[in-house]
């Protein structure tokens, strides 16, 4: 059985705000080595509770603050080996909520 997990975000980039999508796809056992690697490798060592990319430059970002920036280098290093080792695809969509609004519709 394939897992799929995906995950949204909206930033700002350019002054302009966007609708992040993205999301990995992986099969059952190797999603479930990628949750405890993620955990032993990543979470535990960096003294973090969860990963947000979209903070991971912000100097006042609380979930970083302890993290220097040769850190969080390493932490994006080993976030992008993790995902790498565990996932088969993975794929990412953005765009202008507005566009976002646009094209779909309620049920």
């Amino acid at each position: 059985m394939l897992v799929a997990y995906c995950d949204e975000s909206d930033t700002l980039a350019g002054g302009q705000q966007l609708l992040v999508l993205a999301g990995y796809l992986a099969n059952e056992a190797d999603w479930q080595a990628f949750i405890t690697d993620w955990n032993v490798e990543l979470l535990k060592p960096f003294r973090i509770p969860h990963f947000h990319a979209k903070d991971i430059r912000s100097r006042n970002a609380k979930l970083y603050r302890h993290l220097d920036l040769a850190e969080r280098r390493q932490l994006l290093g080993t976030g992008s080996k993790l995902i790498v080792k565990h996932t088969r695809a993975g794929a990412i969509v953005y765009m202008r909520p507005a566009d976002w609004r646009h094209e779909t519709t309620s049920s």
